[in-house]
Formats: structure tokens, sequence, C-alpha cells
């Protein structure tokens, strides 16, 4: 559960942080690349991303979700699917994937990711100012804390001008339960 939550979380930030990733393959990155599937060829799908490179994704492990965060086999994936890919560039031009989101619906009904800076930290909540400028109360309850890699994290690794991406339930204008909270 814990390895999916962090897949989750690593997925919606990619979205957001693909304008700060390169859309070049380089050899011995990881790298976040959004774009359209070309072509399927059963372990590996062809893709064209947002900057025009013509890329092979390679299944390697991935898993793939869609907007709902609900898990799906790979097979789902289909020419013309609008994706994220997050994974290793092992050649240039060659990603073996570590998750794939079919971008196919809008973030799901209740739910709201928020990017932003820490600017408080308490047992329960944290305070942040998003990055459009509004504050926004951050609830504790069930959150899975992770860092950009994926890797597991804690809450009290959270602190003031760390910047964060949270996903969560809403609770009320500017209040979120969080569900994750990926450390950028």
């Amino acid at each position: 559960m814990l390895r999916r939550a962090a897949h989750v979380l690593l997925i919606l930030t990619i979205a957001y942080t693909a304008v700060s990733a390169p859309n070049s393959a380089t050899a011995a990155t990881t790298q976040v690349i959004m774009g359209k599937v070309t072509a399927m060829n059963g372990n590996s799908f062809q893709m064209r991303s947002d900057a025009g490179n013509v890329l092979t994704v390679r299944r390697a492990n991935a898993i793939v979700f869609d907007l709902s965060d609900r898990p799906l086999p790979w097979g789902t994936i289909r020419g013309g699917d609008t994706i994220t890919v997050y994974g290793a560039v092992v050649a240039p031009g060659t990603v073996n994937a570590i998750n794939v989101r079919i971008r196919t619906g809008p973030i799901p009904e209740g739910k709201r990711v928020v990017m932003g800076v820490v600017v408080s930290v308490s047992r329960d909540s944290l305070r942040m100012r998003s990055n459009a400028g509004y504050m926004n109360t951050v609830n504790r309850k069930r959150a899975n804390v992770f860092n950009l890699s994926g890797a597991a994290s804690s809450w009290e690794a959270l602190r003031a001008g760390r910047a964060i991406t949270v996903y969560g339930d809403i609770v009320a204008d500017g209040v979120l339960n969080a569900i994750n909270i990926r450390i950028r």
C-alpha cells in the first residue's frame, strides 16, 4: 500500500514538475516525460513527447495508473493516449518506465493537488503558501510523506521553507486532509 501511495503522489507531481524536467533523453538520468502514445509493441510503446522527441518506453517494472489513482494493467495503454512517464533513461531515446499515468480525465471529485512551500508545521497540521499565493491548511490525518525519489519519509521531515506537493481530500476552501505529501 505504501509503495502504491508513493507512486500515486509521484505521478500527480510529475505533471507539475515536467515543466522543469527536460524532455530530451540523456544517459543515466531519471526523467518525467509528458506526451502521446504513437504505437504499442507488447512490453514497450513509442511516444512523442510534448517537446517533440520520439521515444521508446519499455515496461520494466512499471506501474500504470489513471487519474483516479486506480492501478491498471499495461495493456490498458493505447495509441493516442495522453500520458506522463516517470522513468530511467537507459540510452538516448529509450526509457525504462517506473510509472505511467494515463491522463484521461480530471482529478477525482473532492480531491485537490496543491504545490507550494511550507510556512509552519505542527503535530497535526501544516500551513503552506501555494504557488498561486494562497495560504492553505493541510491536516495530517492519514498522510503518507515521500521524498522526490518516492522513498517513504516522515512528517518530521517537513519544515518551513520546504517545497511540497500535497494531494488530499477537500475539507473547505484552503483546507485539505492530506493523503500524500511529496517533498520536492
